[in-house]
């Protein structure tokens, strides 16, 4: 009998323990969700790979000063990237936004404010500056372009220098590199930070 009665009582204490931490935590994740204003922090920045953590203001300085560690670092940038594979069975995040931006999307936007079809032609004869600057004068530099192309939010694209999406665009144009990937992310743990901003050139 007394077996039985431990035997509960051990039970007991294990579903206890096993709820306390999900109940902690949910607090958490509603918290940051709810109350906090989130900062912009860099992970990493190159040219082909930039991932930027959205962190709640009051973890800034904490979470800034864990970058600081290569190996927490490098754990940040794998699971960034982790959370952007779609065909994951248990996503670690929920995509929120993605969108590319590929030749054929420069070349329709092109095409409709010259109000003709002659983008591959005009790339082949006047080449990508000459493309490329007609849409920039169109929609005011490099970031409007991406903006109308990706449909994205501008202070997302502004993130990045003009000179970034400038060559960005004539990469795309002159098939260094096929697109443009922008990713934002929500961290659906009860962590910070609370999403991810992922450019990428492919």
């Amino acid at each position: 009998m007394k077996n039985i009665k431990k035997r509960e009582l051990s039970i007991f204490l294990a579903m206890i323990f096993l709820i306390l931490p999900l109940q902690i935590a949910a607090v958490n994740a509603e918290e940051i969700e709810t109350n906090e204003t989130l900062v912009n922090v860099v992970v990493t920045d190159s040219d082909g790979l930039t991932i930027v953590a959205q962190v709640p203001e009051t973890y800034v300085e904490e979470y800034e000063s864990m970058l600081e560690n290569p190996e927490f670092r490098q754990e940040q940038i794998e699971e960034a990237q982790r959370s952007m594979i779609q065909t994951r069975t248990l996503p670690e995040g929920k995509i929120m936004y993605q969108n590319y931006m590929y030749k054929e999307d420069i070349g329709r936007e092109y095409n409709r404010i010259k109000g003709t079809s002659s983008f591959l032609n005009d790339l082949a004869k006047k080449g990508a500056e000459v493309v490329a600057k007609a849409l920039f004068s169109a929609f005011g530099g490099p970031s409007g372009a991406a903006v109308r192309i990706l449909l994205d939010k501008l202070d997302n694209i502004r993130f990045k220098s003009e000179d970034w999406w400038r060559d960005s665009f004539l990469m795309i144009l002159t098939g260094e590199i096929n697109c443009v990937r922008v990713t934002h992310i929500e961290n659906t743990k009860p962590t910070y930070p609370a999403a991810y901003l992922i450019y990428e050139r492919l």
